[in-house]
């Protein structure tokens, strides 16, 4: 009970010696892709392709067993967004910080270095199969502070390099550009295709959501485009994204605004409307996996972390102040395929869990 005090919800257990930003950005299949494995039918999945999670260094969890089992046999570099991926039983394939790709070895890829994301980019990459295919995986990556790169994707398959796979020739397509730091994913609708939603930067971009399909065709290069909301520009690229696990709700918030916003999606159509407003600048965010509610961690202010309420009259007055945790400061927050938020801060050596998230 070191970092957070708040008695039967958040506990710290001593994980590593070393300090790092970031949760890693996992995805697996069935709606939010990591936090609804265990309401929804999950298509043909078995519900294993989130068991592995991979931070900087050479630090990682297990969630085979059920329970998070410390790991420390990675090899990659990160200070803010990485990615996992395994297959349908649970066995590792590979993880990325959007610039190198690792497999299961914990070596690099074949093919796997070069990618135009960034260690230091928010929510750097995150990992998307293709519908129809069980060898073919799309790794989206975003560029760090606006750089002309942008949103970009790369394609693995798995079958290369006996089994280890390696990435096809089909590396660095350009999507958008600028866009800032935030990047999510969610399964459309049909309960087959993805949607990966990016954000535009400045000018007649900057209140421009980008949702990318994702079918067994491949990655469409024409976006539903929405633009709605805030305008991001200045720092506020720093910003981060999350769908609500019923892929119902968008959330996007930033260190560097006063205000996080809250959006509904269209997982059919791809398309965001009805924005809100609510009060705080938030480099952390996640959902409940009921979708019902939403927590947000300020970078700014001594690590405070906000609950809403989102099936309140008022959601931006159901703002409560849910506990304080100066050490969890630059922790981003992922919610685990055992229904618990997890969440690391880079003034820490300790992993943080929110127990019971629906609880207000």
């Amino acid at each position: 009970m070191d970092i957070c005090e708040q008695e039967n919800v958040i506990f710290s257990i001593n994980y590593c010696p070393f300090l790092f930003k970031f949760v890693a950005y996992i995805i697996a299949m069935k709606k939010i892709l990591i936090s609804i494995l265990f309401f929804d039918s999950f298509l043909a999945y078995s519900q294993g392709e989130a068991n592995f999670w991979y931070f900087s260094g050479t630090m990682g969890l297990d969630f085979n067993s059920g329970v998070p089992v410390p790991l420390f046999d990675g090899a990659h570099l990160t200070i803010e967004g990485s990615a996992t991926i395994s297959d349908a039983s649970g066995n590792l394939l590979f993880y990325t910080n959007g610039a190198t790709i690792w497999n299961k070895n914990h070596a690099i890829m074949l093919n796997g270095e070069g990618l135009t994301g960034n260690y230091s980019s928010v929510q750097s990459a995150i990992i998307v199969p293709k519908p129809g295919s069980v060898n073919i995986y799309y790794v989206f990556t975003v560029a760090a502070e606006i750089m002309a790169e942008g949103l970009k994707y790369s394609e693995v398959d798995m079958t290369l390099d006996g089994g280890l796979g390696a990435v096809t020739p089909n590396k660095n397509i350009s999507l958008a550009t600028p866009t800032t730091e935030g990047l999510t994913a969610v399964q459309h609708d049909n309960g087959v295709d993805f949607w990966v939603v990016s954000h535009g930067w400045g000018g007649s971009n900057s209140n421009a959501f980008y949702a990318y399909l994702v079918t067994a065709s491949g990655v469409s290069a024409t976006p539903v485009v929405t633009n709605v909301g805030q305008n991001l520009t200045g720092e506020t690229f720093r910003s981060m994204m999350k769908i609500s696990p019923d892929g119902r709700l968008l959330a996007q918030g930033s260190i560097y605004d006063s205000h996080m916003q809250l959006l509904k999606f269209d997982d059919a159509t791809g398309a965001l409307s009805s924005p809100i407003q609510l009060p705080g600048s938030y480099y952390g965010i996640e959902f409940s996996p009921s979708g019902n509610v939403l927590y947000a961690r300020e970078d700014l202010q001594g690590g405070q972390i906000y609950q809403f309420d989102l099936t309140a009259p008022d959601i931006a007055a159901s703002k409560l102040n849910f506990a304080t945790c100066p050490l969890c400061r630059g922790a981003g927050m992922q919610l685990g395929p055992d229904g618990k938020i997890y969440f690391i801060g880079n003034f820490s050596s300790n992993l943080s869990i929110i127990h019971n998230p629906e609880v207000i």
